[in-house]
């Protein structure tokens, strides 16, 4: 399976089970792009007030106070953005591995007894159960 049907695939899977979250995370992260850029507006903007407030003394404390705040709330922002992010990816990878391990435990019910009770069948069963949620928001072709 190539890069691209396993991004697909997952993604498909991904807004079957989780919908909302997952446009919401998208929209964080588009969000966050935007970040550092309106930081850097700021900061340039409250280095040349604080340059123009020593050298001229016309320039407003107040803008710089101002300015100074923006600054704070930015970072303050940053940081809620950050734990929401982490909030949803965990939130959608319980949602995936709940929907894998109703699948499977659906399909378990449908398997002959005698399979079930062989011994290579139990270490089939135990590879496909380990972090099922997590292999889907994996970002690397290995799933780890």
């Amino acid at each position: 399976m190539s890069l691209a049907q396993m991004i697909y695939t997952n993604l498909k899977i991904t807004l079957k089970i989780s919908k909302l979250p997952f446009i919401f995370l998208v929209f964080i992260k588009i969000a966050q792009g935007f970040f550092p850029v309106i930081n850097l507006l700021i900061l340039q903007r409250l280095i040349n007030n604080v340059q123009n407030l020593l050298s001229t003394n016309n320039e407003s404390i107040t803008l710089v106070i101002t300015l100074l705040i923006a600054q704070f709330l930015m970072a303050i922002l940053f940081s809620i953005t950050n734990k929401l992010e982490q909030y949803i990816e965990s939130r959608i990878q319980s949602d995936i591995e709940l929907e894998m391990k109703e699948k499977m435990a659906k399909k378990m019910f449908k398997i002959n007894y005698e399979k079930i009770e062989s011994f290579e069948f139990q270490n089939l069963i135990q590879r496909i159960q380990g972090d099922m949620g997590y292999q889907n928001l994996s970002t690397d072709e290995t799933g780890s």
